[in-house]
């Protein structure tokens, strides 16, 4: 498994990860960062433009995880796009109003890349998208017409709780496992319930962090905010101020108004209009019409039907009077300039009557964030266009956070028990939190902080030096970019090769050491030019040395025949290569010590007897596979017994001129071919 980060930056971020697993790649979200502008906003997808991408999987649809998604699309036209159905009926309307923004932000500010995609674009690739219900494995990789048999790792969405349609992502391997919690709220909010991860188990987990620098008070309750909440309102009221809550459409604002409406009902709250944005409106309007689809509360609440709801356009915005008691629950919760909740609150905070209740996280570096850390009284920069403000209103905060809180999460880890653990989605100092949690509490868990654009394996068995493995034996490293495995079996059947059961004395150790370091190299050439052969094609090679040779797996692409026969072919065509540059070599520099001698037969040897061996057409073998791919699929069976009377012939011959082992290996690979004339062998 290989995991790659492609957030811009070390923090929240645009959201995106690149996992490689049994050779096939999946894109978890597409997000933009909400503190940079224009392409530097974009995630890393150069770092991967060469990877072949089969799928991407969106875990909600807040900007800073879909976001990028029309541009991900661009770039990997040939990816499925997946997502909960909630999700589904979601996204196309984010992206459009992204658009709008973009636009905007354009004309208004001068940001001259701004749309990074357009309106039309969308419209064009809107058939990609796929809703897929909860807890539902679906194969987003098909299965590929490579050297091998590789079947597609399975995808399922958990829902997280955190917004409608949140999820996080279980991804399943052949053996190993791998699951990202997207943005995760374990407690129930005022409308969703809280996620449901009871029974997830995986061997990576790659886990946000985003209230790791956020301590819970002793006594702590929602339930006290929302009264808190309810109080400080009515006391704005009262003194015919406005109240300000900034939300983002999705979620938040959902979750505040229906908080507002249970206020108005229990009459702690006296009934008024509440002024929503555009797209807020959007969001509630689906939020009530798949009140039965969602696990949430309150499922006969319909937000629309509670409340007085007006859209407060530009126009009406900029003309009305600051008074009378007025509710607005505005996007967007950063106060992104352009957005009606940053042109509201440049008016309201120089006034002492007015009111902003923050309700949930405000990144320090956007206009919300430098309003949050402004003192009563205090001059500051607000943003580029407002430029500095002295903050009079009334500020307050209230935790209706719609995240995990930190202690949540670290007895999630407990609970998923996976031997790697990814810090994501979090500051520095909320990662560093987790970082010395984690390691104090489950010190035998591998802890990984990948940078941007930084990729790291993760291999099935990590290394623990307190419990010995043979798969700790493996050599693993990467060569030309491809990942290279060397199992212990392959040093051990070198080592028989080599002469090791007829061994006398340490003095024949040499020799066999020199034989084993040149089947290493050998073979390693030849499974090479199998891999560079793959990748031209679009495959995304990985190899594998173990007992019996050498393996290249090759999925990632969907071969020709042709295609196929020159991806087979390159093996054996490295090999003979590096037999003749032998002849070359020794022919203008002729050896001159026994152990050159020694050198040059075994090169010999390997590359030009051992080849042609692995040139008769006998399936797995690659003249094997050549053959099948020349006769076709309709001629299976013939290319069987092709391959049964060959290997039958060259057994016989090697047992006659002594060479049992190779006797041994062709007879099973005769028994093999007439056992499983109806199955297709791995390359």
């Amino acid at each position: 498994m290989r995991v790659t980060n492609l957030n811009p930056r070390e923090d929240i971020g645009a959201s995106a990860w690149f996992v490689e697993l049994d050779g096939h790649g999946v894109l978890m979200d597409a997000g933009i960062h909400p503190k940079l502008t224009g392409r530097e906003s974009l995630p890393l997808f150069n770092v991967i433009r060469d990877r072949h991408v089969d799928a991407i999987a969106i875990t909600h649809c807040h900007h800073d995880h879909v976001g990028s998604l029309p541009v991900a699309i661009r770039q990997f036209p040939d990816a499925h796009v997946m997502m909960s159905e909630l999700s589904y009926f979601i996204v196309e309307r984010v992206l459009h109003n992204s658009v709008n923004v973009m636009k905007r932000q354009r004309d208004e500010i001068g940001i001259t890349e701004y749309p990074l995609y357009n309106h039309h674009e969308l419209d064009e690739i809107a058939y990609l998208f796929q809703g897929y219900k909860y807890n539902r494995e679906i194969e987003w990789a098909s299965p590929t017409k490579s050297t091998v048999r590789s079947m597609s790792p399975t995808l399922e969405f958990c829902d997280a709780g955190h917004a409608l349609g949140s999820s996080g992502l279980m991804i399943r391997g052949e053996k190993e496992t791998i699951f990202y919690t997207g943005d995760v709220s374990f407690g129930d909010q005022t409308i969703l319930k809280g996620a449901r991860f009871e029974d997830i188990k995986a061997d990576v987990l790659i886990l946000e962090t985003t209230r790791g620098n956020r301590d819970v008070p002793a006594g702590f309750s929602r339930h006290d905010e929302t009264l808190r909440l309810s109080a400080a309102i009515e006391e704005v009221m009262e003194r015919r101020g406005c109240v300000l809550i900034p939300t983002f459409a999705l979620g938040r604002t959902q979750e505040i108004l229906a908080l507002l409406a249970i206020m108005m009902r229990e009459g702690k709250l006296r009934k008024q209009p509440v002024y929503i944005g555009g797209l807020g409106r959007v969001f509630t309007e689906i939020y009530d019409l798949e009140a039965r689809r969602a696990h949430r509360n309150h499922s006969n609440l319909s937000l629309h039907e509670s409340l007085d709801l007006i859209v407060l356009d530009r126009k009406q915005q900029d003309a009305m009077k600051l008074k009378g008691g007025r509710l607005f629950v505005l996007t967007a919760g950063m106060m992104t300039e352009q957005t009606p909740s940053h042109e509201l609150a440049m008016r309201m905070i120089k006034d002492e009557k007015q009111a902003i209740f923050f309700v949930g996280y405000a990144d320090p570096e956007t206009p919300a964030g430098r309003l949050r850390a402004a003192g009563h009284g205090e001059t500051f920069h607000f943003s580029q266009s407002a430029g500095e403000l002295t903050r009079r209103c009334d500020l307050q905060e209230f935790d209706l956070t719609a995240h995990a809180n930190r202690d949540e999460l670290l007895n999630f880890v407990g609970q998923v028990s996976p031997h790697t653990v990814i810090l994501a989605h979090g500051d520095a100092d909320s990662r560093a939190w987790f970082e010395v949690q984690i390691k104090t509490r489950h010190p035998k868990i591998n802890l990984l902080q990948p940078g941007p654009g930084e990729a790291v394996d993760i291999w099935t068995t990590p290394y623990d030096p307190k419990e010995f493995h043979l798969k700790s034996l493996m050599l693993r490293f990467r060569l030309f970019g491809f990942p290279v495995t060397v199992d212990w079996m392959f040093w051990l059947t070198c080592f028989l090769l080599g002469g090791g059961l007829s061994m006398r004395t340490a003095a024949d150790l040499p020799q066999i050491m020199l034989w084993a370091i040149t089947a290493f190299f050998s073979i390693l050439i030849h499974e090479l030019g199998h891999a560079y052969m793959g990748r031209k094609y679009g495959a995304i090679p990985t190899i594998h040395l173990h007992g019996l040779g050498g393996l290249t797996v090759l999925p990632g692409a969907k071969f020709s025949r042709k295609q196929h026969i020159a991806v087979t072919a390159a093996g054996p065509a490295a090999s003979f290569a590096l037999g003749y540059a032998t002849l070359v070599f020794t022919w203008v520099i002729e050896p001159a010590t026994p152990a050159g001698f020694l050198l040059t037969k075994f090169l010999l040897w390997i590359n030009f007897f051992w080849t042609f061996i692995n040139l008769l057409p006998v399936l797995p073998l690659d003249g094997g596979q050549i053959t099948r791919d020349l006769l076709g699929p309709d001629r299976r069976e013939i290319t069987r017994w092709i391959g049964v009377i060959f290997a039958a012939a060259v057994a016989g011959w090697a047992f006659w001129v002594g060479q049992p082992f190779l006797g041994i290996m062709l007879a099973y690979l005769a028994f093999l071919n007439y056992q499983q004339q109806n199955t297709t062998l791995p390359h």
